[in-house]
């Protein structure tokens, strides 16, 4: 219900949610990780993962790729849903911003599909029933 086009903003706003999510999601498990680790070797103190500005490789890979692959997603979406002049040029510096993420061939031949018009066929006019030989 959110992908017609008079409620972009909210549709945005869900994916936008969604990402942050993700990364909560990850952050959550990064911390859990070493607070089981610390609990293993007998550490028993509360230290913050982002205070320490170490990052789990779990986390490094949210970062790098995963993160990239959702804001792209949301983009098309976007795109698909109405906000073709706001999402193409959000698209634009994407890939710009990430020339050399794994995916950046593939999200350009995706900009590239979405950017070409649609071709509409024309009806072709009715032929005439052919007259019968006198």
């Amino acid at each position: 219900p959110l992908r017609n086009s008079g409620r972009l903003n909210e549709l945005r706003s869900t994916w936008i949610k969604r990402i942050q999510q993700e990364g909560t999601k990850i952050e959550n498990q990064q911390e859990e990780d070493k607070k089981q680790k610390d609990d293993k070797n007998g550490k028993n103190e509360k230290k913050s993962t982002s205070a320490a500005g170490t990052q789990s490789p779990a986390y490094e890979k949210y970062l790098t790729e995963t993160l990239p692959r959702l804001q792209w997603t949301m983009e098309v979406d976007l795109f698909r849903s109405g906000d073709q002049a706001g999402a193409a040029a959000r698209m634009m510096n994407h890939l710009e911003k990430y020339i050399a993420h794994p995916s950046s061939r593939d999200w350009a031949k995706q900009f590239e599909v979405l950017l070409k018009p649609v071709a509409f066929e024309t009806p072709s006019e009715p032929e005439e029933p052919a007259k019968p030989a006198e």
